[in-house]
């Protein structure tokens, strides 16, 4: 019996999965503290509203890190540590990279309007860009704890 290769896809695919159900609480969840909810009657459009955003972007955020872990350790043989940072970096600069375009978009879209590049780079960026990337590499440690064999005691 041959062994494959392991890939980045074949160890990882559970985790592009499971980051778009994540991404909608976590979009909700930024919804229901930044908005304030002030009545019943709002929480649920609210939430769902902002967890469509969250899912939205969590494909560029996805997309990124995968990108950025396939590049940095393609075959899987460097340290966690490494495939940590390069989840977390590519999720942070995919998801900066869908707000600046964003940004470019509705500026050339209203002719009056300026593009905004120091809003999106020192107000947005980290409040979407961070989420992303702790989410990325702790997705990405707690997969690998998951996937260590456990030793049996006797």
């Amino acid at each position: 019996m041959t062994r494959t290769r392991e890939t980045v896809w074949r160890r990882y695919w559970p985790l592009i999965v499971i980051a778009f159900p994540v991404g909608f609480v976590v979009g909700g969840i930024y919804g229901l503290v930044t908005v304030g909810v002030a009545n019943s009657a709002q929480l649920v459009p609210t939430f769902v509203g902002f967890g469509f955003g969250g899912m939205l972007f969590a494909i560029p955020g996805v997309l990124g890190a995968f990108l950025a872990v396939l590049a940095g350790d393609r075959w899987l043989r460097r340290s966690l540590s490494v495939r940590v940072v390069c989840a977390a970096l590519g999720a942070f600069l995919g998801v900066t990279l869908a707000l600046l375009v964003l940004d470019i978009v509705l500026a050339v879209q209203h002719e009056g309007q300026d593009f905004s590049i120091g809003t999106i780079l020192f107000v947005v960026m980290p409040v979407a860009g961070v989420p992303a990337a702790v989410v990325a590499g702790g997705a990405v440690i707690a997969w690998e704890w998951r996937r260590k064999p456990r030793e049996t005691r006797p």
